[in-house]
């Protein structure tokens, strides 16, 4: 029997044939097709402007880690700076003849593209050259290693200036190609040819970050053979100019200097400076990013004689420097005086500090800032002191003129970051305000300790510190003993003068125990970066995070000097913090002089909270204001240390009339004959020195009229 197959059948069996043979074809891989510009795009006349969104970065499929690592290093530099995310592809094509010519690809090394080749055939020596065609961007260079020189130089000549809101923009018919560059050998048939130097000042946070380089060459030449010491034998007289060093960080050599006054505050770099190759930035946390950039171009170097002897070198043409992201200085440059140096605040918080700044080189910026789109949001003045803030909604900076030491200090930040409440808010007036000096847990072993609650006159209260631990259920007792019955006790703010455990465990266990019970607005602090503060990990490592999450609708508020918070009847004025320490806090030994120094002023009277703050900022303080510290009363500083207090020229510039010893009896009575508090017992008389232990003791305000 025969079987007819209809036409209409056979050719809707045909049709699946095709299409199934069609499916079956080799396709692209996905991921691997490049952007196009959109019908109609043109350069503009005064430059060309490079749409991140539909740029794709391109390397060759069978790249080497140098190559890659500088797709890497591109795609990362051109995200932070011009925003959003670029790609990055291989650049297998089953034809490159079906790339459209209008592509928009940024061509990285040897690829397959035409442009690419033709821009290499160029190249001679040890070069690298840079390329407008059409719309593709060619970087190509006569090595691998070169790759992350040429992405360096594009990002910051050409993308960082111009980045912003997606897009960068190049100079029509741009065609740039480096000098020649040279090669310092690093290490020689796994010898290595320089010693490394790191500063003898660096704390047990930064000295990891220095010492990692020795790790790394060590660990890259099969060998423990790279030596490195601190620069403590320059101050001997033993410098040696000739002798090839690695200088990190602010070591105490000429080079240094000279490498520093090259960069902005944001900045870090690599320097080759007569027989030293200098690493560096202007912070400390800077100076973490160019050791990793250094290490960066070691790796791409790595080369191998035929006994397998590692050698490792810089190619260098001219000082390699790069800018840190991470902090916020899209404020306008100040042209006057002297940037003296640059602090790392911590949460990415930064300093400029500039000398030898006059009060119209000060006022002359400050309008320069207005008519740069900032608003001025907030002014201060306090002794010869002068406080602004400014921001334009995206960068908060404070600028702060201390006009009797010609000091100008630029501090940056988010505006995203908690803004202070300055503004006086209206309130119903419903007891008299008062301050409670807490009676803490003091033991035989644990006679520090601090913890003070003020209620203002609206029934809403200021609490600083704390205790310890076991003294977080004493707070919730005494905020609710001073509250109406049925009443939720209202906090505006939990002040952490700085991270020792006797000052903020108690928040600590407050926050995982009570956050139910109370309301509160504001966590104030301001902690050093780790690479200062060396209990920055304190604040870091969840207790303070977690204590935040479990008080859901607090905000965490980083105060600076000069700022007056304003809550009910109560004005607390920021004295000091560790920004105002810089350069002094570059020596930091304790976080004692990171405290958070404040004046409340409440029910008429002023109480100066000076936390643990010791010998160096004391001198900031007296050195600042002077007289203007005058002060009703005057917390005790550091439990009245004998090895570690606050000077006796503080007190005598308080010039108070009460004090609050934050300790035990045992601690005052151990402590009273040191100068600093004979001199306040002498002055006040004993019985006028309230000492913390046994019991709470409320004082209301104003007190002794």
């Amino acid at each position: 029997m025969k079987i007819l197959v209809k036409p209409a059948a056979l050719l809707l069996s045909l049709i699946w044939v095709i299409f199934c043979l069609n499916g079956c074809q080799e396709t692209e891989s996905p991921g691997r097709d490049s952007g196009t510009v959109p019908e109609g795009t043109t350069a503009p006349e005064t430059g060309f402007a490079v749409d991140v969104s539909r740029y794709v970065i391109i390397r060759p499929e069978k790249a080497s880690a140098a190559c890659i690592q500088a797709a890497s290093e591109l795609k990362k530099q051109i995200d932070a700076l011009a925003g959003g995310s670029i790609a990055i592809r291989d650049d297998w094509v089953a034809d490159t003849s079906d790339i459209p010519e209008d592509a928009c690809e940024i061509l990285l090394g040897t690829t397959n593209r035409t442009e690419s080749k033709g821009l290499a055939a160029e190249l001679s020596g040890m070069k690298y050259a840079i390329r407008l065609s059409g719309f593709r961007i060619v970087i190509s260079a006569s090595s691998d290693q070169l790759l992350s020189y040429a992405v360096d130089y594009f990002v910051a000549e050409y993308v960082a200036p111009s980045a912003g809101g997606g897009t960068f923009k190049l100079p029509e018919n741009f065609d740039y190609t480096s000098g020649e560059h040279n090669s310092l050998p690093i290490v020689a048939s796994g010898v290595p040819q320089y010693h490394i130097v790191y500063p003898d000042s660096a704390n047990p946070a930064i000295k990891p970050e220095y010492t990692k380089l020795k790790n790394e060459i060590d660990k890259l030449i099969g060998n423990q053979s790279q030596t490195i010491a601190t620069d403590l034998l320059s101050k001997g007289g033993s410098y040696d100019s000739s002798k090839p060093e690695i200088l990190l960080g602010g070591t105490r050599h000429d080079e240094v200097a000279e490498a520093m006054e090259q960069l902005k505050a944001d900045e870090y770099g690599i320097f080759a400076i007569g027989n030293k190759i200098v690493v560096c930035g202007r912070t400390r946390s800077s100076s973490v990013l160019a050791i990793e950039k250094f290490v960066e171009h070691l790796k791409s170097s790595v080369t191998k004689d035929d006994k397998g002897k590692v050698s490792l070198s810089l190619v260098y043409e001219r000082p390699l420097i790069y800018k840190n992201t991470s902090y916020k200085t899209d404020i306008p440059e100040f042209a006057s005086g002297r940037l003296s140096g640059a602090y790392d605040c911590g949460d990415g918080v930064l300093e400029m500090y500039y000398t030898g700044v006059t009060q119209a080189d000060y006022d002359s910026y400050c309008e320069a800032a207005g008519k740069a789109g900032f608003s001025l949001t907030y002014s201060h003045t306090a002794a010869s002191n002068t406080f602004r803030t400014y921001s334009d909604g995206k960068t908060r900076f404070f600028a702060s003129y201390s006009a009797g030491e010609g000091v100008l200090r630029l501090i940056t930040e988010d505006a995203a970051m908690t803004s202070a409440p300055v503004e006086t808010a209206t309130y119903s007036e419903v007891c008299a305000p008062s301050v409670t000096q807490l009676a803490l847990s003091y033991t035989k072993d644990n006679t520090n300790g601090m913890g003070y609650v003020l209620q203002l006159s609206d029934g809403s209260f200021v609490i600083y510190d704390g205790g310890f631990t076991a003294d977080a259920e004493n707070i919730l007792n005494t905020l609710s003993g001073l509250t109406p019955a049925g009443t939720t006790p209202y906090i505006r703010a939990w002040i952490l003068t700085h991270m020792h455990g006797d000052h903020y465990q108690a928040f600590v266990e407050f926050a995982n125990n009570y956050a139910s019970q109370i309301k509160l607005d504001y966590v104030v602090l301001n902690v050093a970066d780790k690479y200062y503060d060396v209990d920055y990990n304190i604040y870091t490592n969840g207790k303070i995070s977690s204590a935040l999450v479990k008080l859901k609708a607090t905000r965490l508020l980083k105060v600076h000097a000069g700022t007056v918070l304003r809550f009910a009847d109560a004005e607390i004025e920021i004295l000091c913090t560790h920004e105002e320490l810089y350069p002094g806090v570059l020596g930091l030994e304790y976080t004692n002089d990171t405290s958070i120094v404040s004046r409340v002023r409440l029910g008429g009277q002023t109480i100066i909270f000076p936390g643990d703050m010791q010998t160096l900022e004391s001198n900031v303080l007296v050195s600042m204001y002077g007289t203007y510290l005058k002060s009703d009363f005057v917390q005790i500083s550091h439990h009245g240390s004998i090895k570690y207090p606050a000077t006796l020229e503080f007190y005598q510039m308080v010039s108070p009339t009460w004090a609050f010893f934050p300790g035990s009896k045992s601690r005052y009575a151990e402590n009273a004959g040191t100068p600093e508090n004979s001199y306040l017992i002498k002055r006040l008389g004993a019985g006028n020195i309230f000492v913390a232990d046994s019991e709470n003791r409320t004082i209301s305000l104003p007190f002794g009229r």
